[in-house]
């Protein structure tokens, strides 16, 4: 799908996981090690937030959790889940307080190990802060903190992927 019609549909709540991202730095790489790990076709998944008429994505990156634009991925594509239940004035206060807060390897090591008590404390990586977002509104996306688990659990529960291009 091209990214001029999906930002028409995009809304709070959707998910997007991205798979591909450029080798320019020691963080690309890094991704790229967790999708080996997991053995995961995305290294990265978030929930989108429409700020300001557009589509940006609350996600836990480093350094740390923050509000950024949608269409930072797109030279590379991203998959979009959409969602059929909105984001709750409940998840968004949550989602926004935990702005700030740490990004942690060692939450998406233990994530990947099926070790993470998830919302369990203030340090994030992204499945983590997905999960514990949309849990807020009643999405049930599972506890096993992977980019690929969170994929896998809105699949079956019946929600869409679509890939996006910039053309």
């Amino acid at each position: 799908m091209k990214w001029e019609e999906a930002k028409k549909f995009i809304k709070s709540g959707d998910l997007i996981a991205v798979s591909h991202q450029p080798w320019s730095s020691v963080s690309d790489i890094e991704s790229h090690i967790v999708r080996i790990m997991c053995e995961s076709e995305y290294s990265h998944v978030a929930v989108a937030y429409i700020k300001d008429g557009e589509p940006h994505l609350i996600e836990a990156v480093v350094p740390e959790v923050s509000i950024n634009p949608l269409e930072k991925y797109l030279d590379f594509g991203f998959f979009w889940l959409s969602v059929d239940v909105p984001m709750s004035e409940e998840e968004e206060s949550y989602a926004l307080s935990k702005l700030g807060q740490s990004y942690s390897k060692l939450e998406a090591v233990a994530g990947f190990m099926d070790l993470l008590d998830v919302g369990g404390d203030e340090f994030w990586q992204c499945s983590e802060l997905t999960i514990s977002m949309r849990k807020m509104s009643g999405v049930d996306l599972g506890s096993r903190a992977t980019p690929a688990a969170v994929v896998q659990k809105a699949l079956s529960l019946g929600y869409s992927l679509k890939y996006v291009t910039k053309d």
